[in-house]
């Protein structure tokens, strides 16, 4: 755990200084997740995400910033938890009604985690979610498929980690009008 707050320190001060003049999206979710990084076949549980997406003027268009998830099931043998941490870059969409639908694709790069693993992680996500303005916040709720591929030097080389995760977010900060 101490070397995924290692690689998600530098993630942090990244996004600490794209809030100066953006919105930060912070979002929390649980996930069933089911993959084969570390195990023999597939195995399956309920995992969980944190992020924190700093996008740069209404919370719409691309953002940047940090995730870390903690895998729904342990590695094989003596049951250590996988982790992942990315940094991550998304497109946010929305529409214009007052409780708006939105969709939201990312990607990034990143490095999974375990005493025994330290490959290189791609995830791909969609999600699609309400949203609504709630004072001077935005709060959401979505659904969310995340696709984690893992590059390494073990066998198989190639590794999946899938997660089909329920969201909860807030969004926080200016919300500051696109340029025309």
């Amino acid at each position: 755990m101490i070397r995924a707050l290692l690689v998600l320190v530098p993630f942090g001060v990244l996004t600490g200084v794209l809030a100066g003049c953006a919105s930060v999206a912070l979002g929390g979710a649980v996930g069933f997740d089911a993959g084969t990084v570390a195990v023999s076949g597939v195995e399956t549980g309920v995992g969980l995400l944190a992020e924190a997406i700093a996008y740069p003027w209404d919370g719409r268009g691309f953002g940047l910033g940090p995730s870390a998830q903690v895998g729904g099931y342990a590695s094989a043998g003596d049951g250590d938890p996988i982790a992942f941490t990315t940094l991550e870059v998304r497109c946010h969409s929305v529409s214009e009604v007052p409780t708006r639908p939105y969709l939201q694709l990312g990607t990034g790069a990143g490095v999974a985690l375990t005493p025994s693993i330290h490959d290189a992680a791609v995830p791909v996500q969609m999600e699609v979610g309400l949203e609504r303005q709630l004072g001077r916040f935005i709060g959401g709720f979505g659904l969310r498929e995340r696709f984690v591929g893992l590059i390494g030097s073990g066998d198989p080389g190639l590794e999946a980690f899938n997660s089909v995760q329920l969201v909860l977010g807030v969004r926080l900060g200016r919300f500051v009008p696109r340029p025309e």
